[in-house]
């Protein structure tokens, strides 16, 4: 019995094995989440999710990642988890933003306080690849009892890499609308390089598109929505 279960954890972490993986954009829909000056909180964590998706699959041997929502609709908590629980996938990682009053910023990763070892180690981990990603402050890899980590069935993250409505030294839902490749690109890339890590599988290398300038055109009237900006 104890050579089953043996021959069954190393073909986990086996090459052969097929990962499948779940990515849940927090909010959606009626529920905006944060909202920074000019970015939603709900665009903020799709269009990270749909771009780590991407990045994801780009790893050897993941062979599925599933998404909790693909566009703006509302999607319930329980309809989250259910969703990843129904399809077994092996890794749940729920993607946000944080906020405060406009004067904090910085990289938090939370797993469940209870969770399994592979949790622990996943939010490690990624935790890791959003800080350096960012450069911002590391508020650190902590434990919660959210929803979605709770009664997700797999090892599963919750992670809040930016505080969206920052504006300090610069403007933080700034960077999201006028530096969308480069500012999602970089927080997607870190999700599936910490992903990869944690896994120990292969992650591809990238190289982000060219940040602009943090300055706002003052003949530029901007107005807060789901997508890049309006001009």
């Amino acid at each position: 019995m104890r050579r089953l279960v043996l021959v069954f954890i190393l073909s986990l972490y086996s090459p052969l094995y097929a990962w499948t993986i779940c990515l849940d954009p927090g909010h959606g829909g009626s529920d905006p989440g944060a909202t920074g000056s000019y970015y939603t909180e709900k665009a903020a964590n799709l269009d990270v999710g749909l771009k780590a998706q991407e990045f994801i699959l780009q790893i050897p041997n993941v062979t599925s990642v599933g998404m909790t929502r693909s566009t703006d609709v509302d999607v319930s908590l329980e309809a989250r988890v259910n969703y990843a629980n129904s399809n077994a996938f092996d890794r749940f990682i729920s993607i946000h933003q944080n906020a405060y009053d406009g004067t904090a910023q910085g990289t938090e990763t939370y797993c469940y306080t209870y969770g399994s070892s592979n949790s622990f180690n996943l939010r490690d981990s990624t935790h890791r690849e959003l800080v350096a990603a960012y450069g911002y402050t590391d508020r650190g890899a902590k434990t919660a009892n959210y929803y979605v980590l709770v009664y997700t069935n797999m090892p599963a993250i919750l992670g809040e890499a930016s505080f969206i409505d920052y504006n300090g030294a610069y403007n933080e839902s700034w960077r999201f609308c006028y530096n969308w490749y480069a500012h999602v690109e970089k927080q997607a890339y870190a999700y599936a390089k910490g992903l990869a890590k944690h896994l120990g599988l292969y992650y591809p290398s990238f190289v982000c598109h060219t940040n602009y300038p943090d300055s706002v055109n003052a003949n530029t009237n901007f107005t807060v929505r789901d997508s890049f900006y309006v001009a």
